[in-house]
Formats: structure tokens, sequence, C-alpha cells
């Protein structure tokens, strides 16, 4: 687990920090004894407790052989300890995040382009000198607190290079341990806090969340049909334009794909399967072969 040793043998320097200062105290983490545990573990450390347990020279860094026994850690709170590690479990009350790196992506490129900020870095278990594999826990600067998806998808575009598999709030993430003489780095840099909610954050979350409204709206039109269930399917909007609608290609910039989806919904969940049957010979003078009809109006009935 975070090393709690209040005996502190050398004073946490923060004459280099360029804003407020970054939490020292009552951050709240989230444990598990080893990659298989369930009940969560929620404690409150110093800034000085999760140093003592990355940096070498504490004594703390484990030799294993298998890491999967080694405890794991996430930044966070939870509603509940007995129902792990469900994203819907884990609250996220801390300004600190996580970011790994496994992609060939080496621990001076991130050196340079991190420069200005604070960060604790620390190699992960299968680390080599030839591919750099490793964590960095850096501190957020934002003035209102981001949800899940909002965080996710900052960081996403904050951290182009790491693993955007890791990003999500409720990842856990193993303390340091390494093989037996094999490599192992810790680095401490002082900076400035990480801009999380600068303006440019800002436009980039807005334009995503403008896109997924479309998507939302879009996926709302296709599947609303099952509320109507007193339209006459033969005129219904959805049937009448892929009928009279001629396309040129099935996929692609003005596909057929979209429209044939909706006219065969619509037949489909109204039980006209007459119409359905002039649907699909249009889909088949379009080039549709039957297999690729009959997966599409299995999808629609499993949506069903």
């Amino acid at each position: 687990m975070i090393v709690k040793d209040f005996f502190i043998t050398e004073a946490f320097d923060l004459s280099d920090f360029k804003e407020e200062p970054i939490q020292l105290f009552d951050i709240p983490i989230l444990q598990v004894p080893n990659r298989y545990g369930k009940v969560l573990i929620e404690d409150k450390v110093r800034l000085q407790d999760i140093v003592e347990s990355i940096d070498p020279k504490y004594g703390h860094v484990r030799t294993l052989n298998d890491k999967n026994t080694n405890d794991m850690f996430c930044f966070g709170t939870c509603e509940n300890p007995d129902l792990g590690r469900s994203i819907s479990n884990i609250k996220t009350k801390s300004k600190f995040f996580m970011v790994d790196y496994d992609n060939g992506y080496t621990i001076e490129q991130f050196e340079k382009d991190y420069k200005d900020y604070f960060y604790l870095l620390y190699t992960s278990f299968s680390h080599t000198k030839e591919l750099n594999k490793f964590r960095v826990i850096m501190y957020g600067n934002y003035d209102k607190p981001l949800n899940d998806r909002q965080q996710k998808t900052i960081l996403s575009h904050a951290f182009r290079n790491a693993d955007q598999t890791t990003l999500q709030p409720n990842r856990f993430f193993y303390l340091p341990a390494h093989k037996e003489n094999s490599e192992y780095v810790f680095k401490q840099h002082f900076g400035k806090q990480f801009p999380l909610w600068c303006n440019d954050m800002r436009k980039f979350l807005d334009k995503q969340l403008a896109d997924e409204a479309r998507v939302a709206k879009r996926d709302k039109e296709y599947y609303n049909f099952h509320e109507k269930k007193n339209v006459d399917c033969s005129n219904g909007k959805a049937v009448q334009t892929y009928i009279n609608t001629p396309y040129p290609n099935k996929t692609g910039n003005g596909d057929s794909d979209h429209n044939l989806f909706c006219a065969m919904f619509s037949c489909i969940i109204n039980k006209d399967f007459k119409t359905l049957e002039l649907v699909k010979s249009k889909a088949r003078s379009e080039g549709w072969t039957e297999k690729e009809i009959e997966h599409k109006q299995n999808d629609i009935e499993r949506k069903i």
C-alpha cells in the first residue's frame, strides 16, 4: 500500500512552484491489495507519502516476479467499497491524475514536452532501456469539477501519445515494482499545474460534446421508430425516402446504408413484411447481397 511514515527525513521542497500550492495533504486514494482484489480500501495520504512510495531511495519500491501480486491504486473516492472498480462506483475528488506510456514514447521526449509542469514519473514493471514504459502523476489546474467523460476527453487531447485506454478516472495502476536486475527510473520535477481547463481545452471539449450531441440525435432518429407503432409503414417517411431516392453507392458519401437501415427498421417494428420485401428488392437492385441484407435485418431485430 501507499507508505505512510510520518517521520519524514526530508522536507518536500515547494520553492519552485509557480502557482497556488499543489495539494499536500488529505489526497483521496483508493487501493486494492492486488489485481484480483475486489474490495476497495479508501484512504487519505500526503503527497510526501506518495513520493516515498515511488522514490527508490526510501526503499519501498518492490522487486517482484509477477506484477499481478502488487498493490494497485487510483486517485479518488468510491460510493461503496464492496462494489469494486466499476466506473459508476469511483468518484474523482482530486486534481491529481495519472498518465501511462507504453508505445515507444520515451521518458526523454516526455521531459521535453512537459518541462513546464509538475510531475512524478516512475517506470512500470515491463520497462526497458530499449522500450520505455512509464507512468506519470500530474496535478490538474481547473476551476470547476470535471465529470468522467470530460476528464477522459480532455486528457486524450492533452496527452495524445499516452495509452488512451488508461485515461478513465476509475483506472487503477500498480505501485512501482521492477524485475530483479532490471532498470527502475524515478523522476520528480517541479513546475506549474497542468492546465486541464484552459481556453484551448474548453474549445476542444465543446467541439467533442457537440459532435457527441449530433451522433446522439442521429441515434435517436434511428431508434425512435419503436415509439411509432401506429404508423402505416408503407407511407412512412423512412420507407418513402429510401424507395424514392437513387443511391450511387452502398457506402460512403450519399450512400444507401443509413436510409436502408431506417426503412427496414420501420417495416420490421411495424410488422409490415410486405413493404419490407419492396425495400429489400430495391436494396438488391443497388448491389446489396442476400447475406448483407440478412445481416442488417438480424442486427435490427436484436436492437428491437
